[in-house]
């Protein structure tokens, strides 16, 4: 395999971010994939921290059309206070 990841592996491994507009509006403003993780991972759980790491890696290799597209399609992500018993205390 190349070094991109092909689209459907980062679609099905992004998929746990698509149910918390916080993460996905984060992979939207933020272009590294691991400060993606990083800052996620301070607020979120492992699981969705490394799925918004692969929803940021979705949006740099396979750009923004496809991003919006992917994220328009799945209609998963929510508010983010319907995500909020997810979400670190602190």
């Amino acid at each position: 395999m190349s070094q991109t990841m092909a689209l459907d592996e980062l679609k099905k491994l992004a998929s746990p971010a698509l149910r918390h507009a916080e993460l996905v509006n984060l992979v939207r403003i933020e272009n590294s994939p691991s400060e993606v993780q990083r800052v996620a991972a301070a607020r979120w759980p492992r699981r969705q921290a490394k799925a918004a790491r692969f929803l940021a890696m979705l949006r740099r290799d396979h750009g923004d059309d496809v991003f919006e597209t992917f994220v328009a399609t799945t209609n998963r992500a929510r508010s983010p206070r319907e995500g909020v018993e997810h979400v670190r205390g602190g």
